[in-house]
């Protein structure tokens, strides 16, 4: 999750209404994971339906990334 911000001291207060200075950036598939492949933030391909969108120079961005697992058919979130 990308978010482009004005200072590095900005939040999200609110989840529901990010705006559109805020996106998904990427969904990878555990089963595609490859631990020694970078994934790069802003070049601009497609991930499984996100549009990786490049990012803008002098523009400042908090990046976000969250990890799903599935386990006996209940889903658990961590925020990385």
């Amino acid at each position: 999750m990308v978010h482009r911000v004005e200072k590095w001291t900005d939040s999200i207060s609110d989840w529901n209404d990010v705006g559109p200075d805020f996106y998904i950036t990427a969904q990878i598939p555990a089963a595609t994971v490859n631990p020694s492949k970078v994934f790069v933030v802003g070049d601009g391909k497609r991930y499984y339906g996100y549009e990786n969108k490049k990012l803008l120079s002098g523009q400042k961005y908090m990046i976000y990334s969250r990890g799903l697992t599935s386990r006996n058919n209940k889903v658990s979130s961590i925020q990385l």
